[in-house]
């Protein structure tokens, strides 16, 4: 029965999101909530779809509105079985109010939640929050904090988005010596062949080139030596404990 309602739901999906869909089922269900997590994410896919007009589909708002709240209620029945990826797509249907009323409180909730769980880009999320909340004084602190929590824990792929978050003003002081370190680790990492986007050494050697512009020299030095220290403790001895 299981097998039976994935597959309808995959056949739901445009055929360009097939490949993301087909091995989710063996991967889904051996984990507790997985089941109501995977239609969950299919249903905010949909969502995504007709708010956007993805895959070829008309853009919808209706429709759109109608999947998410589908998403919304599959998505929590999974995250309150401790499902990790439902919980942090669960904090950004209450973060951006699609399917369910914006509540930043129960974002934070649900990111927290995933982040605790091996979500590490929900921390990025968690971030945001803090830095963008339009009901309170935005905590710049604890935004900084979190951040730097999805670096520390994240991929190549999000060490370079969270550098070049540090490099741009958006409400928040830019900090080019934290943007450095972070852009130079995710382009050491690319060039060692430890990223999953081909282009992202050269992505990252154009942050790096931009953030450098806006160093001091004294400033350039301790950012050359906190990428150092980075990459050392965050790749190659969580590298090393890991094999």
């Amino acid at each position: 029965m299981t097998r039976v309602a994935l597959a309808l739901l995959v056949l739901l999906l445009p055929a360009p999101a097939w490949a993301e869909a087909k091995d989710a089922p063996a991967i889904w269900e051996s984990e507790p909530g997985g089941f109501e997590g995977f239609v969950g994410v299919v249903c905010n896919s949909l969502g995504q779809a007709r708010e956007y007009g993805f895959w070829g589909l008309s853009q919808d708002t209706d429709k759109a509105a109608w999947w998410y709240g589908q998403a919304a209620v599959w998505l929590k029945a999974s995250a309150d079985k401790g499902f990790p990826i439902a919980q942090h797509v669960l904090g950004t249907l209450y973060n951006t109010g699609k399917g369910v009323p914006l509540d930043y409180d129960q974002a934070i909730y649900w990111y927290t939640q995933a982040a605790e769980n091996g979500r590490p880009w929900a921390y990025y999320n968690l971030g945001q929050v803090y830095a963008r909340r339009e009901d309170q004084t935005p905590d710049y602190q604890k935004a900084w904090t979190m951040f730097h929590k999805a670096a520390v824990l994240g991929s190549a792929e999000d060490r370079w988005v969270v550098g070049w978050r540090y490099a741009i003003d958006t409400g928040m002081p830019p900090d080019f010596v934290e943007a450095y370190a972070w852009l130079r680790v995710s382009e050491a990492q690319a060039r060692a062949g430890l990223a999953g986007r081909p282009d992202l050494e050269k992505q990252a050697a154009s942050g790096l080139q931009f953030v450098t512009s806006k160093l001091s020299p004294a400033d350039l030095a301790r950012a050359q030596a906190r990428a150092k220290e980075y990459y050392q403790k965050y790749v190659v001895e969580v590298g090393a404990a890991d094999d």
